[in-house]
């Protein structure tokens, strides 16, 4: 009998105990808290359930200033109850004041729990962002990050078993020579090509850059070649005028004596912005290296001010064997010193509210002038995806994880990511901080984000998108200046995901997929109250979408067909047939249409186009677009791959006449080839005047333009 008593108790208690944890986390709980230490700024939390609308109110969510006196803000609860924004009073908060945000324990999901006590969350308010103290604040950063990565690794290990929860495009033009397809107009982009309107200079390999005469084709030559140092790697191309911009990576040897511990052993890696003086082509001059510590994130240039934008992680992790490691990024400038120096702490500021263990270091020069001023920003606050237009500057970081233990709340994993970003404003080599705000899902690349009328957009992807449980959605949201969200579509093509997205006037076109490619046109005019004005279903998708006017789209992607599963009860295998170039017709855009298709090839053709804008050759007089290409076949499906060729293809493609193939342009296929050789692929299509050429790593060959 105590037997049966004794093994009642146990499993009363473990019920008890498994109920008490399934409270625990249904109960609502802050899992961030993103900007708000700015002096207009909003502050912006988010929650881990939905919360009853009728729990917030003036009582249970208010703001203290340091004379414990109540500040008048407005609070606002996002459609899926997620997210509370409490919004400055009109003039914004006093400068350098202690403020505390209260939450009380009235707050309640829609479950009817409360949150997890009563918070009270003090934020300091500045008029700028506040500066790194001391060597000694740096050390105090990174221990106290690498101290809770180890608490949440031991939190996550003892819950094993909880389930938790545009502008118009300047690709080509009348300037008589190919220019860079740039996604703003005015800011231009990186590439490996670049051309002058009569020489070509081009990365060979990562290895060595190539200066071509290449006008008049009769006189085609490689006339220079820019050797580099072995350690250091090409991958970027600027050209201005006479200057030319090389940007690459560089290794250099960790001095182990500098630290005191034989122990470690590793490479620092730096980006190098290389300034070369082409005004003699044969002859390139070095006149200055500038760069910083990290890794190359992304570059942009507005007229001769080239921005570099770097992420370094310094290695903390060693903290604990090496007092001494430095935590400072490093910098270079050849005209001041001969080796690399670490920033001043003053040059380095702090993000609000930022727990990264990465720098997003900016370093900002003006290349026409070799004498000029480098200005270098350092962030503690990593960088994802760049989108610059002529003012302003946004870096997108995807969070897929959020710390609480500031707050003294257990840390949860959120059922889905968010997305922080960054605002910088540009004016000239100036580069500040201006706020930063938080949209649920993950970013895909640039062509995700847009700044238009004062207002930033951009779409993104949340949830599962592998597996059986697909719980993905789709989202567009807008926010203002302020980074604060004013409107949003969310909640659209469930179990998909954004393949492609492109931004033109007030609208904008998203590509998702599954088994077909909607392609929906959103209307943004205004910002509060953005909506679906129409939607396309088509088999296959398109990675790229590029502006042919303003009533059409061309997609670049993939063509599909569905192959019916063998597992029963199982959706159709979705399997990738060829490269597809659709002609969208959106003139009406509640009734969008695919006016023109091409299949090119089978399952495994490929191109650069598909992944990489800048792949894209354009001719605005002639409607001519063209693209690097490796074609493969098959006689039918899941088959073995048969490479046909590669080369180049030349369309015109115009509203009126649709998708018409004008030029080919394949290597001679060598005997016995069965795959597409890296080294002999196409890499670039340009034009000067009535020559076309096509660039590989290692060749330059020049044809007839059609």
């Amino acid at each position: 009998m105590n037997k049966k008593r004794w093994v009642l108790s146990g499993i009363l208690t473990l019920l008890i105990g498994s109920l008490a944890t399934l409270f625990f986390f249904l109960q609502p709980s802050v899992m961030g808290v993103t900007s708000g230490t700015l002096q207009t700024n909003a502050w912006t939390l988010h929650f881990s359930r939905s919360l009853n609308e009728s729990t917030i109110s003036e009582d249970s969510v208010y703001v203290l200033n340091k004379e414990k006196e109540r500040v008048l803000v407005d609070v606002q609860l996002s459609t899926d109850g997620k997210i509370l924004h409490v919004t400055p009073p009109e003039n914004g908060y006093n400068n350098l004041q202690d403020y505390t945000l209260h939450l009380s324990d009235n707050i309640k999901s829609t479950f009817g729990l409360g949150i997890r006590g009563e918070l009270a969350i003090p934020l300091k308010v500045s008029h700028d962002l506040a500066t790194v103290e001391s060597e000694e604040y740096l050390k105090n950063h990174f221990a106290a990050i690498l101290e809770n990565k180890k608490s949440q690794e031991q939190s996550y290990q003892s819950f094993d078993n909880v389930k938790m929860t545009i502008e118009e495009s300047s690709s080509g033009g009348d300037s008589g020579h190919s220019q860079t397809n740039n996604q703003v107009d005015g800011v231009n982009e990186a590439d490996i090509v670049q051309t002058d309107g009569e020489f070509i200079y081009h990365i060979n390999d990562h290895q060595d850059v190539k200066v071509v005469k290449s006008y008049p084709a009769e006189a085609l030559e490689t006339v220079a070649t820019i050797e580099f140092e072995d350690n250091f790697y090409v991958s970027q191309l600027f050209l201005t005028d006479d200057t030319l911009v090389v940007i690459g990576d560089k290794w250099i040897p960790f001095n182990q004596e500098k630290s005191g511990n034989m122990d470690y052993s590793y490479d620092q890696n730096v980006t190098i912005a290389k300034l070369y003086d082409v005004s003699n082509q044969t002859a390139p001059e070095l006149m200055r290296e500038v760069g910083a510590e990290g890794y190359f994130n992304n570059a942009r240039m507005i007229d001769s001010n080239l921005y570099v934008i770097t992420n370094h992680a310094p290695n903390y992790w060693i903290m604990e064997e090496d007092s001494d490691i430095e935590l400072r990024p490093h910098t270079w400038d050849s005209n001041k010193s001969e080796s690399f120096e670490p920033m001043s702490v003053d040059e380095i500021k702090i993000i609000p509210e930022n727990e990264n263990s990465n720098y997003t270091v900016i370093t900002v020069v003006d290349v026409s002038d070799h004498n000029s001023e480098v200005l270098t920003e350092s962030y503690l606050g990593s960088s994802g995806q760049v989108y610059m237009s002529e003012n302003s500057l946004y870096l997108a970081e995807t969070n897929n994880m959020v710390s609480t233990l500031q707050m003294g709340i257990m840390p949860v994993i959120p059922e889905d990511s968010s997305t922080t970003i960054y605002k910088f404003a540009i004016d000239d080599l100036n580069v500040d901080f201006v706020a930063k705000g938080s949209v649920k899902g993950n970013v895909l690349n640039q062509f995700s984000m847009d700044e238009h009328d004062d207002h930033f957009r951009v779409v993104t992807t949340e949830g599962n998108t592998q597996g059986e449980n697909m719980t993905s959605f789709n989202h567009l949201f807008i926010l203002n200046e302020a980074m604060e969200q004013v409107g949003s579509v969310e909640d659209l093509a469930k179990g998909e995901r954004i393949y492609s997205a492109r931004f033109m006037g007030d609208k904008a076109y998203m590509v998702t997929f599954r088994e077909t490619d909607p392609l929906f046109v959103i209307d943004t005019a205004n910002p509060e109250a953005p909506e679906v004005l129409g939607e396309l279903k088509i088999p296959g998708f398109s990675t790229y979408l590029h502006p042919l006017d303003e009533n059409h789209l061309i997609g670049f992607g993939v063509d599909t067909e569905l192959e019916e599963s063998k597992v029963a009860g199982q959706p159709p295998l979705v399997i990738q047939t060829g490269m597809k170039i659709s002609l969208f017709d959106i003139t009406d855009f509640s009734n969008p249409k695919e006016k023109d298709t091409e299949i090119i090839g089978g399952q495994g053709t490929h191109s650069p186009v598909m992944s990489d804008h800048k792949a894209l050759f354009h001719h605005t007089e002639r409607n001519l677009f063209g693209f690097p290409i490796a074609v493969y076949d098959q006689k039918e499906l899941n088959s073995e791959l048969n490479f046909v060729n590669q080369g180049a293809l030349l369309y015109t493609i115009t509203p009126e006449n649709g998708i018409e193939l004008t030029k080919e342009m394949y290597d001679q296929k060598v005997e016995g080839q069965m795959y597409d050789n890296w080294e002999e692929l196409v890499q670039r299509m340009l034009y000067i005047e009535d020559t076309l050429y096509t660039v590989k790593s290692n060749e330059v060959k020049a044809y007839e333009l059609p």
